[in-house]
């Protein structure tokens, strides 16, 4: 019979629970000691110890903690020395987990214990959120609950086309796609601390083309609110007093705007947790340490695109996925039909050609841009397309057929070379 080099650790953990550290194979058992039982009626395997630190120790701690919290709450201490209660719902929700990982009450099964304790912590700080609002007096009436002029909460914001919005008071008939595309694509991930410019827009396209079909939509807007009150770290947000509700309301009208459901699909929010291993290894610096992510990468390949072609990448992704089935996303499909079929195309005069530019929101003449290549605007310097935004080709590929479409196109037109320069 096996003989375990094992060690029993008691010292700083709630009453009845024990570590036994099995030195020999690198792990270690969370038990919950039972009278008549052995190793006690909860077992679970803890994997962290290839790090050589003693981390999880300490997680361990915590975890025996919230476990073993009674129906008054058990006190403990937070990181700043201040009381800190554990109220009966988080026993609950940790006991939950619990039995969702090891699939009984008890046992030794290998489970991933990286999770587990995400999960714990993120239960934790939800149920002392709730709690703290519970606890806090009502405060006065905050200056944006005044109704103005116009009969809205709050004041109101400028978006990028020049309409008003309302962050405290969001409506679905204030958000248009644009506005979100612009102000996504100007935004860097992670307050910016990138080897790289990265956009949330790129960020979105990329969770969008990784979810089931139907929920491609909402993937793609799941950051949409952060175009309206900016993008806040992670580890920030849950303590940012009225954030979340600010977040929930932008989002409800975002939903109503694009006729999605209101409750975020699990897929979307498997990718976007997924996504943040691809992130960690291909744009951040040397991680000072493990980041705790709960699920494995997608394995997208992260490009960092400058904010105009992450802008037309987004719209590009949202007009394949509200374009009418079998539909090209265009009005022209009969002329694209006849031309693909090598029919002879009507002839267009320059007259023609700036109204079907205009029914699009283009007005002519089309100019290259001075900063982003291949990158081809309107007249008023609004991005009209990109030429090979996935940068597959060489720059001076992508800004060679830049420059030959926008010729075609204005000299068809009727404006000359002077003219679109000017």
């Amino acid at each position: 019979m096996k003989q375990f080099n094992d060690r029993i650790i008691r010292e700083g953990f709630a009453e009845g629970w024990f570590v036994q550290d099995r030195l020999d194979e690198g792990t270690a058992l969370l038990i919950r000691e039972t009278p008549g039982m052995w190793p006690g009626s909860h077992c679970v395997c803890l994997r962290p110890k290839a790090t050589g630190t003693d981390e999880w120790l300490s997680t361990a701690r915590q975890l025996a903690s919230a476990l073993s919290s009674s129906s008054t709450g058990s006190e403990g201490e937070r990181e700043d020395g201040g009381p800190l209660t554990i109220p009966y719902s988080v026993h609950e929700i940790a006991h939950r987990l619990l039995l969702a990982h090891t699939g009984s009450e008890g046992g030794c099964p290998r489970i991933d214990w990286y999770k587990l304790r995400s999960e714990i912590s993120d239960a934790i700080a939800v149920a002392l959120d709730k709690q703290r609002v519970r606890d806090t007096p009502p405060a006065p009436a905050p200056e944006a609950n005044v109704v103005g002029l116009e009969g809205r909460q709050g004041d109101w914001m400028q978006t990028v086309t020049g309409r008003q919005f309302w962050p405290i008071d969001p409506r679905p008939e204030d958000v248009y796609i644009e506005d979100i595309a612009h102000a996504l694509s100007m935004m860097c991930r992670f307050g910016g601390h990138c080897d790289r410019f990265y956009s949330v827009a790129e960020h979105s396209v990329l969770v969008s083309e990784n979810v089931p079909p139907e929920d491609a939509l909402w993937a793609l807007l799941h950051d949409a609110s952060e175009a309206y009150i900016a993008d806040i770290v992670r580890p920030a947000k849950r303590f940012i007093n009225g954030y979340k509700d600010l977040e929930g309301r932008i989002m409800a009208a975002v939903c109503g705007a694009f006729n999605l459901p209101c409750i975020e699909p699990p897929s979307v929010k498997r990718a976007d947790n997924a996504i943040l291993a691809d992130e960690a290894a291909q744009i951040m610096g040397t991680n000072p340490k493990d980041w705790i992510l709960p699920e494995p990468p997608l394995g997208v390949r992260i490009i960092g695109l400058p904010p105009a072609d992450a802008k037309a990448a987004f719209m590009n992704r949202y007009r394949a996925l509200t374009a009418p089935e079998g539909s090209t996303g265009t009005t022209h499909r009969a002329a694209i039909d006849a031309f693909n079929a090598g029919a002879k195309p009507q002839s267009a005069n320059p007259r023609t050609i700036r109204t079907a530019f205009l029914d699009q929101n283009v007005e002519l003449p089309l100019r290259l841009s001075e900063t982003d290549t291949g990158a081809v605007l309107d007249v008023h310097g609004c991005d009209v397309f990109t030429v090979d935004v996935n940068n597959e080709r060489p720059d001076e590929e992508a800004l060679a057929i830049a420059l030959f479409i926008v010729e075609c196109v204005n000299a068809g037109a009727g404006f000359n070379t002077e003219h679109a320069d000017a």
